[in-house]
């Protein structure tokens, strides 16, 4: 992993570096130097110098040896808005802007970050950039228009990079990791941190920053720490079990993944010996007493809130073994380890509860598991729904004229300007109903994401870890026989480091397509990109990641994080709540447990759900799918095989030919005007042949225009039956239409599935 770049403490301050050049400069030369480098007509420039000797004239009234001293000094930097009020000059205000950009454009004072960013004279970063390092601006500003920005992330990028230059007075490919973090650090500080990844970007591309990571964040974030200095996080006080956690974690470290030995860690040695020793000073030794022990036991099983710890039993069992190692290792390495062998504060009795603990888990689970099953095909509904909607609002309003009225869906919006931006490609719209404003950009990409994040989830069953993961390379085509292909998903081993392959269906096949058109870049290839992992804090190699969205013109592999944001988000607004009202949130595991349960009730076999799921132990798989009692399972199987042995014989008899013919000519009967209904055998039309209104019909897509002629038709029996309050054939119309517009969605899904499906299957 790169090595992290240590930033000043004075991170946000740039007065122990060297004054700018001009400092020194006497009005004559800064007055000279103006008129030939900045441009202007004679009477521009005259006004300009008569500012400039405004402007210095007023700062010679200032302590300082040099011009940024007496500009420091004058409490310039901190005057931010106020700037402009101050009245410098007293013959015109203008004078005063001309002024100032003169003497940043010539180098002559260095403002600060917050004078650059609310005091800024009209035009004054356009100049900079037509005198200062052009030819440089000129190949950055041809760099970003390869990066697909809208024309005000451009000119946003183009003025932090005119803000960098002129913060460290360094040209732009010189400049140091260490200099663009400083100045990272006071944009951070004003809460102005967009375009700062699409510059480090830019500047790379031109070859600046050369040796330095694809993404300066790897230069912020912290890597892995050693075992001294985990144990140090927690400021242990004595030396002695200093040394002693630290000798003992290393132990265990080879055996631990990273995220495990900082857990085990944080178990240790926050919430065991640093709380012994801020309870319990003077405790000197791993030999606790009796009290001692007790106080600290009760102290763990609460929280600061009061609440219960739930992982309480892990922490005694953490406690215990580390206990039971020192006492085993002091055996083979008494020299080391003998000293520090003692009795356990914690009793194999305590730790017996970890089972009982371990069941209650399992058992909350299948409750959740319960809750939330039956809300999945809301939570499906919403994210294409809310899909659709917003793509269809993007396209129109993307054609429409500022203040131009558009109905999408039947709510109007105004086409409206969001900022002080215009013209740039990312439309906004209002609500008339509700007066909302809508950035269609980023509402469309988050339904977007929301919706192929849930799709992917619940035809998976992956973990969250799996499906941020995922690459183009994970798709692969599997050709068994001739003319027969299937699309398999290979998953890189993650939590049980074991890799497998998941068989893809068509709709998940369909879904994986969309994801690779939006992806996609101009070269018809995924972007590579490096992807942080918050465990093991580090960075992985460069990969086309299916998902990766463009932050600031930069793509990102979504975090772990994001998808149970999105997911969140998107619950909320399909009003998921349970049956007493309380919202209800589905995670990344929500719908890995729901996964496993409906494919094992759906009739496929418990190992073959474990190697989907990735489990190495089949009781894991079991665990997740048990959602009802063994023992009632059990005995409703046995009350139907003692109900057969009762059973006249002859209805387990094979059937003769003609009731054989008869059984396929029943089916051959359920051809509808619509499609195909898919009843069970032998059972008669609950619905009277209303076949629209039948959860079991299948709509065939090629009679999307049939259901259109009737729905247009049931809208008009409908406003007929309104005029005249016929109340009970309202009500039995907008059912008839709930009905015909879920078939509309079901058979436009149906299409949408066959037709990316053969995209995928042909290796588009």
């Amino acid at each position: 992993m790169t090595a992290t770049v240590t930033v000043p403490e004075a991170a946000t301050s740039w007065e122990s570096c060297s004054a700018p050049v001009g400092a020194r400069w006497s009005l004559n030369e800064i007055t000279a130097r103006s008129t030939e480098l900045l441009p202007g007509t004679k009477k521009r420039q005259v006004e300009r110098a008569r500012g400039l000797a405004y402007l210095l004239e007023w700062l010679g009234t200032f302590p300082g040896d040099n011009w940024q001293q007496r500009w420091i000094a004058a409490g310039c930097d901190q005057a931010g808005t106020s700037w402009g009020q101050q009245d410098l000059i007293p013959y015109r205000k203008s004078l005063q802007g001309s002024a100032v950009i003169a003497l940043v454009v010539l180098g002559v004072v260095r403002p600060s970050m917050l004078w650059l960013r609310t005091a800024t004279p009209p035009h004054m970063f356009i100049t900079y950039r037509s005198v200062v390092d052009s030819e440089t601006f000129a190949l950055l500003d041809e760099k970003l228009s390869t990066f697909h920005l809208s024309k005000t992330s451009k000119m946003l990028a183009l003025n932090a990079m005119t803000l960098l230059r002129i913060r460290t007075g360094v040209p732009l490919l010189s400049v140091t990791a260490s200099q663009f973090l400083r100045a990272e650090a006071e944009w951070k500080a004003l809460r102005r941190t967009r375009s700062v990844g699409v510059v480090w970007q830019a500047l790379q591309a031109c070859g600046a920053l050369s040796g330095e990571p694809a993404d300066y964040r790897a230069l912020q974030l912290e890597g892995r720490r050693t075992v001294p200095q985990l144990v140090d996080t927690y400021g242990v006080s004595n030396p002695r079990i200093r040394s002693l956690l630290i000798d003992y974690l290393t132990e265990r470290a080879a055996a631990l993944d990273y995220s495990s030995l900082a857990g085990l860690t944080r178990m240790l040695v926050r919430n065991f010996w640093t709380d012994i020793e801020c309870h319990h000073p003077g405790q000197d030794t791993i030999r606790l007493p009796h009290d001692t022990a007790t106080a600290w036991k009760q102290r763990l099983r609460y929280l600061s809130g009061g609440r219960e710890r739930r992982d309480y039993f892990a922490h005694l069992t953490a406690v215990r073994a580390f206990y039971t190692d020192l006492a085993q290792w002091a055996i083979t390495e008494p020299e080391r380890w003998a000293l520090w062998a003692c009795p356990s504060p914690v009793s194999a009795a305590e730790t017996s509860n970890l089972a009982k603990q371990k069941h209650q888990r399992q058992s909350r689970m299948h409750q959740r598991t319960r809750t939330l099953a039956p809300w999945l095909n809301a939570l499906v509904s919403a994210a294409a729904k809310e899909r659709a909607e917003t793509a269809a609002l993007l396209q129109a309003a993307s054609q429409a004229a500022e203040g131009e009225l558009l109905t999408v869906h039947g709510i109007t919006y105004r086409r409206v300007v969001r900022g002080h931006y215009r013209d740039n490609g990312w439309p906004s719209v209002e609500n008339l109903e509700t007066g909302a404003v809508i950035w269609l950009r980023r509402a469309e990409e988050t339904a977007f994401w929301s919706w192929a994040i849930l799709e992917v989830l619940r035809l998976t069953g992956l973990r969250v870890e799996e499906l941020v993961e995922l690459t183009h390379t994970s798709i692969r085509r599997y050709d068994p026989t001739a003319g027969e292909a299937t699309v398999l998903l290979h998953v890189a081993p993650s939590k049980t480091d074991r890799e497998r392959l998941i068989p893809a269906s068509p709709e998940l096949a369909s879904v994986l397509a969309t994801i690779i058109r939006r992806v996609k870049g101009p070269d018809d290839t995924l972007p590579l990109v490096s992807r942080f992992d918050p465990l093991e804090r580090s960075w992985g190699a460069k990969l086309p990641h299916l998902f990766q969205l463009r932050l600031g013109g930069v793509p990102r592999v979504l975090s772990t994080a994001g998808v149970r944001s999105f997911l969140g988000a998107l619950a909320a607004k399909a009003d998921c709540k349970d049956i007493d009202g309380t919202p209800l949130t589905f995670t990344p595991h929500d719908l890995r447990r729901i996964f496993a349960t409906e494919t094992v009730n759906s009739g496929l076999p418990v190992h073959i759900a474990q190697h989907l799921l990735g489990h190495l132990n089949l009781n894991t798989t079991q665990g997740y799918i048990a959602v009802y009692p063994e023992q009632v399972i059990r005995n409703y199987r046995s009350f139907i095989d003692n109900r057969r042995v009762f059973r006249p014989a002859q209805e387990y008899r094979d059937p003769t030919s003609e009731e054989w013919a008869e059984f396929e000519n029943h089916f051959t009967l359920r051809r509808v005007a619509l499609g195909t209904c898919h009843r069970p055998y032998g059972t008669p039309c609950i619905h009277e042949h209303a076949c629209v209104r039948c959860p079991m019909l299948q709509v065939d897509p090629a009679q999307l225009p049939r259901l259109h002629e009737l729905e247009t038709n049931a809208v008009t029996r409908l406003e007929e039956a309104k005029q005249k309050t016929w109340l009970g054939e309202v009500a039995a119309l907008e059912e008839s239409l709930r009905h015909i517009r879920e078939k509309q969605v079901q058979a436009t899904q149906i299409s949408d599935r066959v037709s990316s499906g053969a995209e995928l299957y042909n290796g588009h």
